[in-house]
């Protein structure tokens, strides 16, 4: 391949990200807001499709929300020291019930996504749901091992939430201009809180509220969430370039056209993207995408990178965050008063995110996971010494302290983590890797989530806020990870990426790493050859 083949290969992926200043003439990068106008439908498609998002952070926090209300830890719990508390054995059980689901539906995930594409799977995943929902309300109705058949329905949420999440990311990283994909990206953690927002909202509102109502009202709020995933699967189009690899090309237009505006030439871009299939065709020597594949060559690096980026938000704390009220209320803190501070937590995080989309567009990947994890370290060891004092200031601190930490990571490491796993692979082996990140995911989320309650909880190991310090060595250990696995990518495309990993460049470098020195990785063969 020549030199102005490779510049043309290169510099037809990059995207149009600079627009003229109306009287100078310099160009400048467009703000997220121009980006947004410049590419609305596909901007629109992907926003929307967030809601599945939506749908997991409302679970998520529903079963630590429940757990701190008074009537469901009367019926699904013991009494232990004067006071109803849920057994440490359920505790962890429930909360590793959804990452055990989220390991089986995101690698059927991987599977389903490349054999009946995009759409397909997401709808599938999504109705899932509502069977979970049922499942969680028939176990109030009995008396016989309710908590067993609560587990059963944090099973099946699980698998709806694996594959939700994985097809969500695989879409967007697909059909995204680079332009906007860190920014909308970003939008994951934005809706999680939101879904978490409304749980909150909910369980408070039904804390006054006797007998059993008063939770299985909170149950059954769960089911218009289920609905909206499936909903926007049947109006969005299929990932063109899932069409391209199954021949499709026709239909693979005419989704290309759903996704553009008047303006765009949909032909340069399918263009673009047959090229772009056939690289990965080539450099892959086969075009079969196996789970196998993903831990082979130049693949394993970028496997291990998006695994790293999935479970980042357990890293940094998002286990015990993710218990809301119940852990709270083991610090010494009043039922409704944990409740406020979940509530105000999730503010924070709200506004932190929606901050975030106009940081992730402007500062590096790498920078916005390195630079808050020592900050966050220390707030979690200051929690630790906190904790060592039993009085009533201790556990406001606590409360203080998980709602820091909520903002900080919103605002950095909590989006990076997501655009790293969503970006890193190669399009070809881009739905599988998503699969096998967010099973590690599922795998981890368990661990922690299992462990966690039996650290903190009364009738086990009984540190409460003491925890603080695990998670301060847990925080600076993922900082010597990430410092010397995740590479720079902001603002590069899918070749872009795909040349910088087979030409081996080094973490540090990925920044400085220009199109021109993909020459360098075409020619070196011809040179041997002659």
């Amino acid at each position: 391949m020549g030199t102005d083949q490779d510049n043309t290969l290169v510099s037809s992926f990059s995207h149009d990200s600079d627009v003229a200043h109306p009287s100078t003439g310099v160009m400048k990068p467009r703000s997220l807001w121009q980006n947004l106008r410049r590419y609305p439908k596909v901007s629109a498609y992907c926003i929307a499709l967030t809601s599945g998002i939506l749908l997991w952070g409302y679970d998520l926090a529903m079963s630590g929300n429940l757990a701190g209300m008074d009537q469901f830890k009367e019926d699904y719990g013991k009494f232990y020291e004067d006071e109803w508390i849920i057994p440490s054995q359920w505790m962890g059980l429930w909360n590793a019930g959804s990452p055990i689901g989220m390991m089986i539906g995101a690698v059927s995930a991987g599977s389903l996504q490349d054999r009946f594409g995009r759409r397909l799977t997401l709808a599938l995943g999504s109705s899932t749901s509502a069977i979970a929902v049922a499942i969680f309300l028939s176990s109030s109705y009995t008396t016989t091992s309710p908590q067993a058949i609560f587990f059963v329905g944090k099973l099946v949420q699980g698998c709806t939430i694996g594959m939700v999440v994985t097809t969500t990311q695989t879409y967007m990283s697909e059909v995204l201009p680079s332009v906007l994909r860190g920014s909308v990206i970003a939008f994951f953690p934005l809706f999680f809180l939101i879904g978490q927002l409304i749980s909150a909202g909910i369980v408070l509102a039904q804390g006054e509220v006797p007998g059993k109502k008063s939770y299985r009202v909170c149950i059954m709020s769960e089911w218009p969430f289920s609905a909206i995933p499936v909903l926007v699967a049947i109006f969005m189009p299929e990932s063109p370039i899932h069409l391209i690899r199954k021949g499709r090309l026709d239909d693979a237009v005419k989704a290309q056209r759903r996704l553009e505006t008047s303006g765009d030439d949909t032909s340069a871009a399918i263009h673009n993207l047959q090229t772009m299939v056939q690289h990965e065709t080539e450099a892959q020597h086969t075009d079969r995408a196996r789970y196998i594949d993903v831990f082979k060559g130049i693949n394993l690096r970028r496997t291990n990178i998006a695994i790293l980026g999935s479970i980042i938000p357990q890293l940094f704390g998002l286990p015990i965050l993710g218990d809301g009220p119940y852990f709270l209320q083991q610090a010494g803190m009043d039922s409704g008063t944990s409740q406020i501070f979940l509530i105000s937590g999730v503010v924070a995080g709200v506004i932190g995110t929606a901050i975030s989309l106009w940081i992730v567009a402007r500062v590096g990947r790498r920078k916005l996971i390195l630079y808050p994890l020592i900050p966050l370290a220390v707030m979690w060891g200051a929690m630790g010494v906190a904790g060592c004092f039993n009085s009533i200031v201790t556990a406001w601190y606590v409360g203080v302290t998980t709602n820091i930490v909520t903002l900080l990571a919103t605002l950095s490491i909590w989006p990076a983590s997501f655009i790293i796993t969503a970006e890193v692979s190669s399009l070809q082996l881009r739905a599988k890797t998503q699969g096998i990140a967010w099973a590690i995911n599922g795998v981890v989320n368990f661990l922690f989530s299992f462990v966690t309650p039996y650290i903190y909880n009364a009738d086990a190991g009984n540190l409460r806020s003491k925890i603080g310090f695990v998670w301060l060595a847990i925080c600076l250990l993922t900082w010597a990870a990430c410092f010397y696995m995740v590479p720079e990518m902001r603002g590069r495309t899918p070749l872009e990426l795909d040349l910088m990993f087979e030409q081996k460049v080094k973490t540090r470098a990925f920044r400085a790493w220009s199109s021109d020195d993909a020459i360098l990785l075409t020619e070196e063969p011809k040179r041997a050859e002659d």
